[in-house]
């Protein structure tokens, strides 16, 4: 079995980096934390939606992972909704992690009725990618760090390209595919009403842990630790038996 870490935006595949660490520590032989295309320095950003989950496909394919525990943080929820349906046979799991489940048809910049206050929490760049403020990033997404930690944090992140907003939700057959399903709440992450997420869900297996949006950060054996307990039941055992 393989777990599969899915970043959010304005991340790389880095903001795994600890809690790779911590889950290796605990017994975990295959984890991967793949940087979505249009992500990271120096990198084109006008990737469309689909783009950026036919990049992962294709990761997921190119290395033969089967058995994969995807788990999604944030706007990594959409990404691995769509992952997973196109490759449900690898799929053993879903893992949302304050992650977003829009519905089929949605487009991903409904999810925040509230654009007046998008405008003003990130900066909006010319060519359409757009990136919180610094205070946007202490007091909304890492508020329980220390100050060190939230400005190493905030160093590695990158715009986001406008396709992550765009986006028209095309996930019907993930929600038909019934995959098993859990949902990590950060229960101090103010950035949506998480619950209205996790219900969209089939029975999904909620796990509640004290932290902001960027606990992967701020704690990282607490984000290792949820993730090992959302794996469905029945799972974790060959997880950690492949070590």
């Amino acid at each position: 079995m393989n777990i599969v870490l899915i970043h959010g935006a304005f991340h790389d595949g880095r903001a795994w980096d600890r809690v790779v660490a911590h889950l290796k520590d605990r017994g975990v032989a295959n984890v991967w934390a793949p940087t979505i295309p249009g992500h990271g320095p120096h990198v084109p950003r006008n990737l469309s939606h689909d783009q950026m989950v036919a990049g992962l496909v294709d990761f997921i394919t190119q290395h033969d992972l089967d058995d994969v525990v995807l788990v999604g943080h944030s706007f990594g929820g959409s990404i691995i909704m769509a992952v997973a349906q196109e490759v449900s046979e690898r799929v053993a799991a879903t893992i949302f992690a304050n992650a977003v489940v829009p519905v089929h048809g949605q487009e991903l910049i409904d999810l925040n009725a509230d654009t007046s206050r998008l405008q003003h929490m990130f900066v909006f760049h010319e060519d359409g990618s757009w990136s919180p403020t610094y205070q946007t990033w202490r007091a909304a997404f890492i508020q329980d760090s220390t100050e060190a930690v939230a400005a190493l944090a905030f160093a590695e992140l990158t715009p986001e390209g406008p396709g992550s907003l765009t986006w028209r939700a095309d996930v019907q057959r993930f929600f038909d595919l019934r995959l098993p399903a859990g949902y990590i709440h950060m229960t101090d992450d103010t950035l949506f009403a998480w619950k209205e997420f996790w219900e969209r869900l089939h029975e999904p297996k909620v796990v509640e842990i004290p932290g902001s949006h960027e606990v992967m950060y701020s704690a990282p054996e607490r984000m290792a630790d949820a993730i090992l307990e959302a794996i469905p039941d029945g799972l974790k055992a060959s997880l950690l038996s492949a070590a």
